[in-house]
């Protein structure tokens, strides 16, 4: 397991500029944030560095500073139950946990060794305090997105606009995005958190992105999934033709195994 060494946030975080680091994307997982990271350095925005990778893509606070080249930061959060549960399958919950924790700092090594989704819970929402904390000054703009804001044309364009860079065209697996909503429910049962977490799954759902969305008010207008407009109904298309596409290859699988007895 890779050490994470949370107490050199701040050297980590000079290293990263000095490779040309010019926008850091950072979330509490699960919300794709690796995928979006590869697009924008594909489209020349610098941003993945062995730091990155290793603290900075989960960091649990901002770090100051007033470097010109730097443009800003990208905090993406999304439905921590969906989050935890994609963790979880990865493999990666308790690595990430001790990444949002910042372990080292306080030289509790012993963390990795107590992981409960309660404790991933609490470490994704006092994570989002600290990105979402609009009384503090950094030295350069912190933008916050819902994880379905970072594939809306106009809060790209928007993102873009006010930070200088060109964000090229982000688009959402669409299938995948419905089928992850679709699991949710059953997902939150396998989940181990009290009334005093789920406040806190609440109160993230509920905030206004840089973008004037919540996750929350997306689900009201838009039902199960998140995403508005036309998309929705070319997720519905497409996920017709996945179902009957499904049933086809099911019925070619037992007609084969019918002909093989």
């Amino acid at each position: 397991m890779e050490h994470i060494r949370g107490s050199y946030l701040e050297h980590d975080f000079v290293a990263s500029l000095k490779q040309g680091m010019v926008l850091w994307v950072v979330s509490h997982g699960g919300v794709g944030t690796k995928s979006l990271a590869e697009h924008l350095d594909k489209e020349g925005i610098k941003i993945r560095t062995p730091q990155w990778h290793e603290t900075l893509v989960h960091a649990h606070r901002p770090v100051t500073t007033t470097t010109n080249k730097f443009k800003g930061a990208l905090y993406v959060y999304g439905d921590p139950v969906l989050s935890i549960c994609s963790m979880k399958r990865q493999g990666n919950a308790r690595l990430n946990l001790m990444k949002l924790s910042d372990h080292s700092e306080t030289g509790n090594e012993e963390l990795k060794y107590k992981y409960s989704d309660g404790a991933l819970m609490q470490a994704i929402y006092n994570q989002f305090q600290h990105w979402t904390n609009s009384h503090h000054q950094y030295g350069y703009p912190i933008i916050t997105l819902t994880s379905y804001d970072v594939f809306d044309e106009k809060c790209q364009a928007e993102i873009g606009r006010k930070l200088g860079l060109q964000f090229g065209s982000y688009k959402a697996d669409i299938v995948r995005l419905k089928r992850r909503e679709e699991r949710r429910e059953e997902c939150l049962k396998t989940l181990n958190l009290t009334s005093a977490h789920m406040s806190m799954v609440t109160r993230i759902l509920s905030y206004t992105s840089s973008c004037g969305n919540s996750i929350s008010t997306l689900r009201l207008k838009t039902g199960r999934n998140p995403i508005s407009g036309d998309t929705i109904s070319k997720i519905n298309e497409l996920w017709s033709k996945h179902r009957i596409q499904h049933q086809e290859f099911n019925r070619k699988k037992d007609a084969i195994t019918m002909t093989f007895n």
